[in-house]
């Protein structure tokens, strides 16, 4: 699978040197993650676009006790979707012009995330999620990696991101 191009490393700057507070997983977040996404998906299927739970709740490891959904359209759907979901939030945390947006509130008492792909970005992440739930020992090595680099925001993101490229690479 093709890699996408590199993070700068100022991209990393913006993350500070404080510690990633992990929690385990928990069997609780299942429910709000059910609710959350019934609720969303009830938005987004005025356009014909559905949401998918991704990140550590999706992949029922530790994680920040986030929850994460992923929206995977096709260029065409794009300013639909970015409509339903401003309405939605109210506000829009992240939006580049490499078909990348990030939506974000609190839910359930806890903070939901939805990231926005299209085209290849779209493809890949989806096939990355799918091969980390189909290749335990991979997943326990990236729960792994989050746990001994949570002692820095800045190191983590690095980490994952260096982790993750090379799961695609594998592809």
């Amino acid at each position: 699978m093709e890699l996408p191009s590199p993070l700068p490393k100022s991209y990393f700057k913006k993350f500070s040197e404080q510690p990633v507070k992990i929690k385990p997983y928990d069997k609780k977040y299942e429910k709000i993650v059910k609710d959350a996404l019934r609720d969303l998906n009830k938005e987004l299927t005025k356009i014909k676009v559905k949401a998918m739970p991704i990140g550590a709740t999706a992949l029922k490891i530790s994680g920040k006790g986030d929850l994460d959904f992923g929206v995977y359209i096709s260029e065409e759907k794009w300013d639909d979707t970015l409509k339903v979901l401003i309405n939605y939030f109210k506000s829009i945390k992240t939006l580049n012009s490499k078909g990348f947006a990030k939506f974000s509130k609190f839910y359930g008492g806890c903070e939901l995330e939805v990231v926005v792909r299209r085209g290849k970005s779209a493809s890949r992440d989806k096939k990355l999620i799918s091969y980390l739930k189909s290749h335990p020992k991979t997943l326990k090595e990236y729960e792994d990696l989050k746990n001994k680099f949570s002692f820095s925001e800045r190191e983590y993101a690095i980490q994952k991101n260096n982790f993750l490229r090379s799961i695609i690479a594998k592809i």
